[in-house]
Formats: C-alpha cells, structure tokens, sequence
C-alpha cells in the first residue's frame, strides 16, 4: 500500500484545484465500485491525501473490457484473442475501442494494454488508437458508438 500526499494549493487557482477535487471523488468512487472496498483519501483545502492499493486500478480494465463487451453483445474474451478468424471486423472494431477507451481511462502502458487484450504488442495497441481516432472524426456510427461506451463507462464509475 502506498500513500501519497500532494500539495497543489500553491500551484493553481482554487477553481482548478476544485475541479481535480470533484474529478477525483468520482474516480475514486469508481474505483470502489469496481473493487467492492472503500479507498481511504481525504481532500482538504490544497492538499490531497490518499492511499490505493495498486491491484484495484487493475479492476478497472477489467470493469472497461467488460463494458465494451456489453455494448456489443460479444461474450467471454472472444474478441482478444489471437489467431485464426480474430482478424474479423466483428472481431478487430470491438477489440480497438476497447483499446481506445484503456488508454482513454487508464494510465496502463501500452504493453499492459497489450497484455490486457490478449498479449498483443504495443505497435498493434497504436495502430489500433490511431485507428478509432480517424474513424470518430470521419465516421458518425463510430462517433455514435464511443459516446455510447462512454456514458455505459461513466454511468457504471458514478455507481448509479
């Protein structure tokens, strides 16, 4: 278990130091919702104190996987594995949002990442970024899809 203490009250404007406090708790809410154990962290004025075991960030691939899962009614781990047919659109598309939306929500590695879906190395992981980047700004069902995720993923992190 690691504790960390950080003082920003002399770094930035109290607004700025408000919005990381609201961004926080909900992240740290979402954290508990994936792991079922409270986190102990306490924010006062400036200062923000906290201690997370480093195994429930895990639980939050494994909460996104499963999200991007539902969204496209894939079942098991069929989508990052690795060999015959997993070339497949129906198979590559979910498996590069759930990329995208790892490196959008975590602060995993690209090697994690890669390990998370599959084993599949770090060049795959950003082809597959650059991939659904060019397609949300060019593709409205795309665009559709990650909002959709997204609010799936937000909804589950706020615990409604």
């Amino acid at each position: 278990m690691k504790k960390t203490e950080i003082d920003i009250a002399d770094l930035m404007p109290e607004s700025i130091i408000q919005d990381i406090r609201n961004r926080l708790d909900l992240y740290i809410k979402g954290l508990e919702a994936t792991s079922n154990k409270p986190i102990a962290y306490q924010i006062k004025f400036g200062t923000i104190i906290f201690e997370i075991d480093m195994k429930r960030i895990n639980t939050k691939a494994d909460f996104i996987k499963s999200s991007v899962l539902e969204y496209f009614n894939c079942f098991g781990n069929e989508i990052y594995r690795k060999g015959k047919g997993s070339r497949k659109k129906e198979i590559v598309y979910p498996r590069q949002v759930t990329i995208y939306e790892l490196l959008r929500y975590t602060r995993l590695s690209l090697s994690e990442i890669g390990r998370e879906i599959g084993g599949h190395d770090h060049s795959t992981i950003l082809y597959a970024k650059k991939t659904i980047i060019d397609l949300r700004n060019v593709d409205k069902t795309v665009q559709y899809d990650l909002e959709k995720i997204e609010q799936i993923i937000d909804k589950k992190l706020m615990g409604l």
